[in-house]
């Protein structure tokens, strides 16, 4: 037998290559977690900036934003306005569309429409839906506001 050899037993590279995937896959979960967390977090600070917005650009036009393009989204004017720095982005596979409600009950009422294209984005406006409107009903894509012009 060679009592000078170099190098590593099959039985030592399995072991290795076995612990490695051991962490590897504890931290895969946990940054695919934390990755989660960060777009949830992403989404509610982008809405939290879009009341912040729209609450000041009510307060600026003395209560009434004008739809000047009368596509029905205000979202556009507030960017035009420069209240608002960029149209929020941050869910994938999602239209975001700031509505002002009409029916006579809710009359001058803003509300938050995404529109979904991805059960990823569906999940993340259940996630509003319970966050904003604590109603905990199933998610309607709506986030609504008691912003009221006047």
């Amino acid at each position: 037998m060679l009592k000078n050899q170099k190098g590593f037993s099959l039985v030592e590279l399995v072991v290795a290559v076995t612990v490695i995937l051991i962490v590897g896959g504890s931290v895969t979960a946990v940054l695919l977690s934390n990755l989660s967390d960060a777009k949830h977090a992403a989404v509610v600070e982008d809405v939290a900036k879009l009341q912040v917005a729209l609450r000041s650009e009510l307060l600026r036009s003395g209560g009434e934003i004008v739809d000047s393009d009368s596509d029905g989204d205000y979202l556009d004017e507030l960017v035009v306005n420069k209240t608002l720095d960029k149209a929020p982005q941050s869910i994938r596979g999602g239209s975001w569309y700031l509505r002002k409600n009409e029916t006579e009950i809710n009359k001058g009422m803003y509300y938050l429409e995404i529109e979904c294209l991805t059960e990823t984005c569906e999940s993340l406006t259940t996630m509003l839906d319970e966050k904003f409107d604590g109603n905990g009903d199933s998610s309607t894509g709506a986030v609504q506001w008691s912003f009221s012009e006047g």
